[in-house]
């Protein structure tokens, strides 16, 4: 199993190398292009300028998204980003827009997302929201983390990384875990079980540990 999952990362990554070194071969190198987005809770709305006249494309993985455009100047205009979160690549779709590209992806969850890009320093932190897209009546509201005080003796956090040592150490008899998402406002009860359960039964063989799958998306595509 463990195989399985290695095999199928390596195809992704590989995928995504080849998609970008091909691109690169038939006119990388391009500029900068200047990013706005906006979203509701199901879809992303990102607008790629600023002047795209011709030779669009589009090109989309779970959490990626790549686009360039030449300018009405010549100019190749390019992006690759890594997204915060996954999209469903089948039903996302760019257009050209009054010499910008349009994108609409759509989430594979649907909420809130509190930024674009996975790297928060993407594009040197030139992404810029796009007030005119942005539903703001769906924001989510902030909410207390069920795991705030709860000593790291009673539930690991750890990475994705960290969680496939664990479960493959021979040494592990038995683990427990919640790969949740922090947004996610209907799993709080679910925490405060997990909890209690973990305050009365973590043991040296019984180990309770938690996963941001936000920060960790690998561990929601896993399991």
């Amino acid at each position: 199993r463990r195989g399985g999952r290695a095999a199928s990362k390596m195809r992704r990554e590989a995928a995504w190398c080849v998609l970008a070194a091909c691109l690169c071969l038939v006119g990388a190198c391009e500029a900068s292009a200047n990013v706005k987005w906006g979203q509701d809770r199901e879809h992303l709305f990102v607008t790629v300028g600023p002047d795209c006249s011709s030779e669009y494309s589009s090109s989309f993985l779970e959490d990626y998204l790549r686009v360039k455009c030449r300018g009405a100047d010549g100019s190749d205009y390019g992006m690759d980003l890594q997204l915060r979160e996954d999209i469903v690549p089948v039903d996302s779709t760019c257009k050209m827009v009054k010499n910008e590209m349009f994108c609409t992806l759509a989430k594979r969850l649907p909420h809130m997302f509190d930024r674009l890009a996975r790297d928060a320093n993407a594009l040197g932190g030139s992404i810029k929201r796009d007030w005119r897209r942005w539903k703001a009546e769906d924001e989510e509201e902030e909410m207390p983390d069920p795991y705030e005080g709860v000593s790291e003796d009673i539930v690991r956090r750890l990475t994705s990384k960290q969680l496939e040592e664990l479960v493959w150490d021979k040494q592990t008899k038995l683990v427990v875990a919640d790969l949740s998402h922090s947004w996610c406002t209907s799993s709080v009860r679910a925490k405060q079980l997990f909890i209690a359960a973990a305050t009365k039964l973590s043991s040296p063989s019984v180990i309770f540990v938690r996963v941001d799958s936000k920060e960790h998306p690998n561990v929601a595509r896993h399991y």
